[in-house]
């Protein structure tokens, strides 16, 4: 979780349950909102220096940072996450959008689910 987040910060109802079931840490860390009317920093990026990523796109992402770490190189550029704040911004970016849109926020948690349990089969393939 990111530092400064507590279990409080995490979305209730269905889509927590399937992170919990899933044990998907990473998955979690995206997920956690900070409360309205906070502040973003000020080393930041704003939204729109985020990738234009789909959803579909953005859970393909965080499935492989949290199946080979938060600071893989390879998954951090090929999604043009070539910053700390950039990857910042796109998390809030999506995080902003799930707390206007709970639907999506499920669809997410199911695509990473879906794509984690992808990936980890191919690796034991290997």
């Amino acid at each position: 979780m990111p530092l400064g987040a507590s279990t409080a910060d995490l979305p209730r109802g269905p889509a927590r349950s399937l992170l919990d079931a899933a044990r998907l840490p990473q998955a979690v860390a995206v997920l956690s909102v900070a409360p309205k009317g906070t502040a973003t920093p000020p080393d930041v990026a704003p939204f729109d220096a985020a990738p234009a990523l789909e959803l579909e796109d953005y859970a393909r992402f965080r499935a492989r940072l949290a199946v080979r770490g938060e600071d893989d190189v390879e998954t951090l550029r090929n999604y043009g996450v070539h910053s700390p704040s950039i990857k910042e911004a796109l998390r809030e970016k999506f995080a902003a959008r799930f707390r206007q849109d709970p639907e999506a926020q499920q669809q997410f948690v199911a695509l990473v689910q879906r794509f984690v349990a992808e990936l980890r089969e191919h690796a034991t393939k290997r």
